[in-house]
């Protein structure tokens, strides 16, 4: 039986996420598919999403509350929370792990276009979304 391991994050086959929340969801499930392939913990699995994920995105994954947890899928519910456009989509651990469930083809696809305008509101929105869930100021 061969043993199945996370790819590198160095490797062109292993998972990336750059920032584009259109990605985020099929990011977040092939993690997910490929952790349970492996047979590595949840909390495992929540380091190395962070590890697939450009370093200011894995930072700011970092100062949630579930990056020290131990359910992944509380996590990923969490990072969704802090992207513009998935504020009430949510990421189910057993039906992303699923043999019926190729990466992505049980969620909707779809795209997020942002313009000149919206391009700030792309970066400041998650940051926000964060410091008001839990309940963080700026002084």
């Amino acid at each position: 039986m061969t043993t199945f391991y996370m790819p590198l994050c160095c490797m062109l086959a292993a998972p990336f996420f750059d920032g584009n929340p259109a990605d985020l969801l099929t990011f977040l499930i092939t993690v997910d598919q490929l952790a349970d392939m492996a047979g590595i913990t949840e909390v495992a699995c929540i380091k190395v999403a962070t590890w697939y994920a450009h370093p200011d995105e894995a930072k700011l994954w970092e100062c949630l509350e579930e990056y020290n947890g131990n359910d992944y899928e509380e996590f990923a519910n969490a990072v969704l929370y802090a992207y513009p456009g998935h504020g009430n989509e949510m990421f189910k651990h057993a039906v992303a792990c699923s043999a019926d469930a190729p990466l992505a083809d049980s969620y909707k696809e779809g795209t997020i276009e942002y313009s000149d305008a919206d391009t700030h509101y792309a970066v400041i929105t998650p940051i926000t979304n964060v410091m008001v869930k839990h309940s963080v100021t700026c002084q």
